[in-house]
């Protein structure tokens, strides 16, 4: 009569319990919830920054991972261990042994065989924590690697700056440049001191700036009443200021001031014309295609340099 070995409910109870909690696990493992917490959200963070913040998420990771892993050799252990009394006494369950379910004991060669295969598959359950310690390891790597070419690249560029800045101390250009270098307290006293010299486009810079607000105190009005001026004799003021007015959906103060911009053929002024005619007019193709005719044909663009002015 074949021996049949009856569950103990505790065991199962705690079986279940661990169960759910590895499988759980697994599958947050393999979610992009745990892929992005591990990469974390680096784009609005200096290079520093994101540097401290990658390696705090790794750690965290492979503190998960190690729990983890701890775990699964725990399971493993006492797995093995059963599996070892099974096959020395050529019986499986061995005797004594307390089992989850209701389960048929088989002696001989088949209980050898089932013992194998148990300890083939909990150490191969073993492998996955320890394959994901690679992947860590293989991020950490990429990373550092992407960071230190961050790090030269940034160096050369601050060293370029710090080289224009030397060449023209005194140029508008220069106050970018101090910007870039996060040198925010040298920027603005260029800027003064070359508004109170007279220079259009420094007071054309201040006014982009405060207008947009993020490297200066945002001043919507004042800014406003600047480019206003300025549009009388140039026409980036212009376009500015019709972009400006297109994004809060002010459309015919928008149009008006890619009217004024528009004294010159250039090809940045029809495109933004052409944008915001295709917004108010979205089923006039013959009056788009003779926009982008236009566009393709203007041969002048805006100048190029930083806070650069073209006149009417």
């Amino acid at each position: 009569m074949t021996e049949i070995i009856k569950a103990d409910k505790t065991l199962r109870t705690k079986l279940l319990v661990f169960v759910l909690i590895m499988l759980s696990l697994s599958l947050f493992f393999q979610s992009d919830i745990y892929s992005n917490f591990i990469r974390g959200d680096v784009q609005n963070l200096t290079n520093e920054q994101a540097i401290e913040a990658y390696y705090k998420l790794l750690a965290i990771a492979s503190i998960f991972n190690l729990a983890w892993l701890f775990a699964l050799v725990t399971f493993t252990f006492f797995m093995v261990r059963i599996a070892i009394r099974a096959i020395r006494e050529s019986r499986f369950p061995p005797l004594d042994c307390k089992v989850p379910v209701d389960i048929k004991v088989v002696v001989g060669r088949k209980a050898k065989i089932q013992a194998t295969l148990i300890i083939l598959s909990v150490f191969f359950l073993l492998l996955t924590p320890l394959f994901i310690f690679s992947f860590l390891y293989k991020d950490y790597k990429v990373m550092s690697d992407t960071f230190e070419t961050l790090d030269n690249f940034h160096e050369t560029l601050d060293a370029h700056y710090l080289t224009k800045i030397n060449e023209a101390p005194n140029d508008i250009e220069s106050v970018h440049y101090y910007f870039e270098l996060n040198k925010h307290e040298e920027a603005i006293a260029l800027l003064e001191k070359l508004i109170s010299e007279g220079s259009d486009r420094a007071l054309y810079a201040k006014s982009i700036e405060s207008l947009v607000g993020e490297l200066l105190p945002k001043d919507v009005t004042k800014s406003i009443d600047t480019l206003t001026l300025l549009c009388e004799k140039y026409v980036e003021p212009c376009l500015r200021l019709a972009v400006h007015y297109r994004q809060n959906k002010d459309y015919n103060h928008s149009l008006s001031y890619f009217n004024k911009a528009a004294s010159g053929e250039h090809k940045q002024v029809f495109r933004e014309w052409r944008y915001l005619y295709n917004r108010l007019n979205m089923n006039d193709r013959e009056k788009l295609d003779e926009y982008t005719i236009k566009m393709n044909q203007a041969e002048s663009y805006l100048c190029d340099e930083f806070y650069c002015l073209t006149q009417h």
